[in-house]
């Protein structure tokens, strides 16, 4: 039989707070972190981790879940062979040899397949004047 003093009473509640306290805050910190997670809340709740380093684990493996099926989705682009991807950095020297504009390919070129008349038949005259010989008199 263990006869109890009032300071050691004492001192064991307190002990016992601090410890219900560190709990508590424990567990409000695990909240916190898991109510900040946005669209991973929920499955993080569903796995019901115990400590706040299990839910920030838990966490990391769901996103690296969520992103690899992300990447899986993306649709296949096919390139042609032997031509530049559309997606290339590489910007062009000169002007578009549809509109004559700067910034952009001729194959990216609004006007191309607009049907703008004043394009159209500028590319027009200017393809019939290759074609064209000028014949000079020399007598």
């Amino acid at each position: 039989m263990r006869i109890y003093y009032p300071a050691e009473a004492e001192a064991e509640a307190q002990v016992e707070a601090a410890r219900a306290m560190e709990a508590s805050i424990k567990r409000q910190t695990k909240q916190v972190f898991m109510e900040g997670l946005g669209i991973l809340k929920d499955f993080i709740k569903a796995r019901n981790p115990h400590t706040l380093e299990m839910a920030i684990q838990a966490a990391r493996e769901e996103e690296k879940i969520k992103t690899s099926s992300v990447e899986t989705k993306k649709p296949y682009q096919p390139t042609k062979r032997g031509a530049e991807s559309y997606t290339s950095a590489k910007k062009p020297n000169g002007p578009c040899h549809v509109c004559k504009k700067l910034g952009h390919w001729a194959r990216d070129c609004r006007y191309k397949n607009a049907g703008n008349s004043s394009y159209q038949s500028e590319t027009t005259v200017s393809k019939n004047k290759q074609n064209t010989i000028n014949v000079v008199n020399c007598l």
